[in-house]
């Protein structure tokens, strides 16, 4: 006989949840050492029933890659569920069901192949007193997958030497990664494949660059971007991208203008702003896959056509929204609206905010 089943929590349009919510990246306030990196999933929401009111004796979720092998395990007790408070009460159940929500960290160093990654959830009773074999028995296995695509930023430091340090990348992080809530990814690694091309018309013409080895484009996924700064063409305009089909093979090539950044003179220290507002503005049009920008003529919006004044300070837009597990949220964001973090988030195939 079986006491103990896992069901599928449901959204609220009465839809089962199939999917492992990305939560964030936690960089252990180490930011330039990613070996103790994770990945943040929330999976949302399973509900634990018992028909004898007692909790489950164990539980563990099990982490599969692309290929389907078994590459993570976590026992549940010392996981997070966002349902009860942040309490380690994952295997909690009662007779009319317990529903909880659990923090997942993934190490980066099990997430290295590109693709879709699958959670499986395992869970045994503790009725070894009504068992005829007195053995914990499991319940039926719950899976989840990973959801949206994630965006893949590689930096060329051989096109640009400096590129690694001459940009607070931990600001362009957090614009995409925790306020935007994409999974991004920026690689330590520099691409190390052969140097191709490519024609950004005039005046630009064609921009040499470093593209991904076969072991990197394994390592990568849609979408992927190599970023780096070039001087010369439009002053007024703060880069460019040429998006190619975002894939490791054929990437996205953005690059940022540097001649732009400094030719309005911005006081010392500033252009650091102007370096990172504008990859933030370059890096959009791959996250977005549109070459469209914000259509504001007053808002101080990194999403502009052209460098204004903002491109050269910390963000200013406030928003608040709410996230897919319920909780509202408030930023300073270099985007002056929802509606533009959103068609982010809908190009990558991630559930949208709620304002």
């Amino acid at each position: 006989m079986d006491y103990l089943f896992i069901g599928r929590a449901v959204d609220a349009n009465n839809e089962p949840m199939l999917y492992a919510e990305y939560w964030g990246y936690d960089d252990k306030q180490t930011p330039e050492d990613e070996t103790d990196d994770e990945h943040l999933y929330f999976i949302r929401w399973y509900v634990l029933k018992d028909s004898l009111n007692t909790n489950a004796h164990s539980g563990h979720i099990l982490l599969f890659n692309p290929d389907l092998t078994p590459v993570y395990s976590w026992n549940i007790t010392a996981l997070r569920c966002l349902e009860h408070g942040e309490a380690t009460d994952g295997l909690r159940a009662d007779s009319t069901g317990i529903k909880h929500g659990v923090i997942v960290p993934v190490p980066v160093s099990v997430m290295q192949l590109g693709g879709e990654y699958r959670f499986l959830l395992q869970t045994k009773d503790d009725h070894v007193a009504h068992e005829k074999a007195h053995r914990l028995k499991p319940a039926m296995e719950l899976n989840s997958r990973t959801r949206g695509q994630w965006l893949h930023i590689w930096r060329d430091s051989f096109t640009d030497p400096d590129i690694m340090t001459a940009v607070n990348w931990s600001d362009v992080y957090a614009a995409f990664a925790k306020i935007a809530g994409l999974p991004t990814r920026i690689h330590t690694e520099a691409p190390n494949g052969p140097q191709l091309s490519r024609y950004f018309g005039v005046p630009h013409g064609s921009v040499s660059f470093t593209s991904l080895s076969r072991p990197q484009q394994e390592r990568s996924d849609k979408r992927t971007v190599i970023t780096f700064r070039h001087f010369g063409g439009l002053v007024r305009h703060p880069g460019q991208t040429q998006e190619g089909r975002l894939t490791p093979k054929d990437p996205a090539v953005s690059w940022v203008n540097t001649n732009a950044i400094f030719h309005y003179k911005p006081p010392d220290g500033s252009e650091q702003w102007g370096h990172v507002n504008g990859f933030i503005h370059e890096i959009t049009h791959v996250a977005m896959d549109d070459d469209t920008h914000c259509s504001s003529t007053n808002a101080p919006c990194i999403w502009r056509g052209e460098i204004g004044p903002y491109f050269y300070m910390r963000w200013a837009n406030y928003l608040t929204f709410v996230k897919p597990d319920g909780r509202r949220w408030s930023a300073l964001s270099p985007w002056h609206s929802l509606s533009e973090i959103n068609a982010m988030r809908q190009s990558l195939g991630l559930e949208l905010y709620r304002p």
